[in-house]
């Protein structure tokens, strides 16, 4: 091409973008040798009043949801929440508002199929035939609760082991009543 008295030449232009997120990228895991391990607590989910996260370790989720339910069975979700992808394969939320008293369940998308409703493998008191884990406050008195159960041995539950003497208001009597009731249920 002239311009003036000179000549210009154009060899090539080449354009890069680059695109980045704040977000990790999912990883393909050939082995379960090589997939990440969750560090700190398991807990999937830490209630306060304010505000409940929720935290699911699935390291080959494409997308997961947490869905909030009124009911520990029946009906259908009243909100639907996206989960963010964090670190080794953790998912997170956060819901500002109380849900003391709600259910919950995480759905989990793989090979482009969502998986179905789970309470997850850490929730800490689930609804009829544990399909939705319940949102409730550790630090309330579970007393009354476990009393009932010296009365009406007859229920199944899973069984994870806890320090009775630990529970605020509860009484020696009644620890040790829930404490056998668990040894006959259990046995």
């Amino acid at each position: 091409m002239k311009i003036g008295n000179n000549y210009l030449a154009i060899l090539g232009v080449t354009t890069v973008t680059t695109v980045m997120s704040c977000s990790p990228t999912k990883k393909e895991y050939t082995s379960f040798e090589l997939y990440p391990v969750r560090m700190g607590s398991l807990t999937e989910m830490e209630y306060t009043p304010l505000a409940t996260k929720f935290f699911l370790w699935s390291p080959t989720a494409e997308e997961v949801r947490l869905m909030l339910y009124d009911a520990g069975e029946g009906g259908h979700a009243y909100e639907t929440v996206k989960m963010e992808l964090g670190e080794n394969g953790t998912w997170t939320t956060s819901v500002d508002k109380d849900l003391l008293g709600k259910y919950y369940a995480f759905n989990v998308k793989i090979n482009d199929k969502w998986q179905g409703d789970t309470p997850g493998i850490n929730a800490h008191a689930v609804g009829v035939n544990g399909k939705r884990a319940a949102i409730i406050d550790w630090k309330m008195n579970f007393c009354p609760f476990l009393s009932r159960f010296a009365k009406n041995t007859g229920y199944s539950a899973d069984y994870k082991p806890f320090s009775l003497d630990k529970l605020p208001n509860c009484s020696t009597a009644a620890a040790g009543a829930a404490h056998h009731t668990q040894e006959e249920i259990f046995a």
